[in-house]
């Protein structure tokens, strides 16, 4: 007698990492948790990090990071930067380190952009769904 499992192994969430972005990441978690899962990186953690493995990662700018933080970063990353002054630097850095999906946002941290977080990895978890 073989054993079949009633219900299908449910793929896990795909990880967010805020880069000392939010002070209080607790409506990121209550708004994105079906979604996502959210981690928030303090300043004073930074250096440690570990984000390699996140699908998305926000932060203020890439030229705010250490050189050595920056070439951490892998390519099929989608790295939000909210509220970077200087695009162009930020945009050549991408280019430098090959991270294509970098994405600028100008405006506030407000519903927009968590919906916007949910539809990507919503989207993403479509197709992986359609794969398997």
């Amino acid at each position: 007698m073989s054993y079949q499992s009633s219900s299908s192994p449910q793929p896990s969430l795909p990880l967010v990492v805020t880069l000392n972005f939010i002070k209080d990441a607790s409506i990121e978690h209550e708004y994105l948790a079906s979604m996502v899962r959210v981690k928030h990186v303090p300043l004073s953690l930074l250096v440690e990090a570990k984000f390699e493995s996140a699908a998305t990662v926000l932060l203020h700018s890439l030229a705010f990071l250490p050189r050595d933080m920056q070439h951490r970063f892998r390519p099929w990353q989608i790295i939000l930067c909210l509220g970077s002054s200087d695009h162009s630097l930020d945009s050549a850095i991408a280019v430098d380190l090959w991270l294509s999906r970098l994405v600028h946002v100008d405006f506030g941290w407000d519903g927009k952009e968590k919906e916007g977080i949910g539809h990507v990895h919503g989207g993403r978890r479509r197709r992986v769904s359609e794969c398997i």
